[in-house]
């Protein structure tokens, strides 16, 4: 066994005791005495990634240190995708979200199917009570890795929560943001997709064209396709009237 092996071994055995300082040190000196060593760099990486994680963890908490870390190994490898997800986690750690989210879709442009940016991703849409995407996400995730048990809890806990306020429907609250956006939306122009008042009123379809014939009845509103065409000379008594809007179960 050579030299140059002998210290890769003493450097995985380091970085199997946890001692990483040190055996990052043997492997960063052996690489610039071999800069085009593949296995080298591969050690290098792979104790990197450890050392990382271990920074990143909830007992170590040294977020901003195993970043620098990860950012090492981009260096060596600029398509490490996994370096670029725990980038990603460490900032989702210090609540920096939107980076967090820019890291995991940068990892995801690289390997589409790395479960665990989906999973991460539908945290964050969690986290700002985005759920139907959150619920999308930790479907995708388990979809494509059947081991992840976490996001398929995860998907099930959410799907039974939104089951649940379903079947209460929605707040006090919520209806009056609705009305609120349908409002702002009706000034904004004399032609607006049906789809569109759909989405925002969070209706059933059967609903809305009840909404539109009554709407036609009594402020002269018509459809032209998938459009409905407002009555300038009726928008004010048509916005007066959303308030009486029964949107509530």
């Amino acid at each position: 066994m050579s030299a140059k092996d002998d210290l890769i071994q003493k450097a995985e055995e380091l970085r199997k005791n946890q001692d990483y300082e040190e055996s990052i040190e043997i492997l960063e000196d052996l690489l610039e005495k071999n800069p085009n060593d593949k296995d080298i760099t591969q050690q290098l990486i792979k104790t990197l990634l450890d050392y990382g994680g271990y920074l990143n963890d909830d007992y170590m908490m040294q977020y901003q240190d195993s970043i620098e870390i990860f950012e090492k190994i981009l260096k060596l490898d600029a398509s490490n995708y996994r370096a670029i997800y725990n980038i990603g986690l460490a900032f989702y750690n210090q609540g920096k979200t939107e980076e967090a989210l820019n890291s995991f879709n940068r990892a995801l442009a690289i390997n589409p199917d790395y479960a665990y940016c989906y999973y991460n991703i539908g945290l964050i849409h969690e986290s700002v009570n985005n759920l139907e995407k959150a619920l999308e996400f930790y479907q995708k995730a388990y979809a494509i890795n059947s081991n992840l048990t976490y996001a398929r809890r995860a998907r099930d806990d959410l799907r039974k929560a939104l089951d649940e306020a379903k079947k209460k429907g929605p707040s006090k609250e919520e209806v009056q943001q609705r009305k609120k956006k349908l409002k702002s939306l009706l000034k904004m122009s004399n032609k607006i997709k049906m789809d569109l008042i759909q989405d925002v009123l969070k209706i059933e379809r059967d609903t809305l064209l009840d909404i539109l014939i009554d709407w036609g009845e009594k402020y002269n509103v018509k459809l032209d396709g998938d459009l409905v065409v407002l009555d300038e000379n009726q928008l004010e008594n048509l916005v007066s009237s959303i308030d009486a809007l029964a949107l509530e179960k």
